[in-house]
């Protein structure tokens, strides 16, 4: 009876609306196998929460094959919340990756340790892509009690900052 259970985990749950998940980061991961695997167990998700402890991906490839599989889905809200984030272009590619995704999107950025130097050239992508979500919040390393929301509590439209303003925010959470 044990088997039939532990197999049964493994067939397409089609009831299955709202699913929240925690990826511990393992060093060899295969991220594409493991989220195709998610989309194809649980088809019919409409809310889906992704939390990643300690995101360590440097490469855009893997960033792409990690979120890819979440676009067949018919999304109507996508929470994320990344921590450990220390590559603008990281930043860049969640963001570029999250917008081809339906619904409405949040993402948090948490403890992300970032160069001033490594954040600017990045600034009119990071905007460019996240022109359409409901929240981008970037929060520095515990030490640094600061938390930038690149969009006005109030407006529902798109972030409509300048790159001074930007960097005028984003100032204390930025390492020399």
């Amino acid at each position: 009876m044990a088997l039939a259970n532990h197999l049964k985990m493994w067939q397409r749950h089609r009831g299955v609306e709202s699913l929240s998940v925690v990826l511990q980061h393992n060093g060899d991961m295969q991220w594409g196998g493991f989220t195709d695997s998610i989309v194809q167990l649980f088809p019919a998700v409409k809310k889906f929460d992704l939390k990643i402890p300690s995101l360590s991906m440097s490469s855009s490839y893997a960033v792409k094959r990690m979120m890819e599989p979440f676009q067949i889905w018919d999304l109507e809200h996508v929470n994320f919340d990344l921590e450990e984030v220390n590559k603008s272009a990281v930043v860049v590619e969640i963001l570029k990756n999250m917008s081809l995704l339906k619904g409405i999107k949040r993402v948090n950025f948490m403890d992300v340790s970032l160069t001033q130097n490594d954040f600017f050239p990045h600034i009119q992508d990071i905007s460019f892509y996240s022109a359409e979500f409901q929240s981008l919040k970037l929060s520095g390393h515990g030490h640094v009690a600061k938390t930038v929301e690149l969009r006005p509590l109030q407006s529902g439209g798109p972030i409509r900052f300048t790159v001074p303003e930007i960097m005028g925010k984003m100032r204390p959470l930025l390492h020399q």
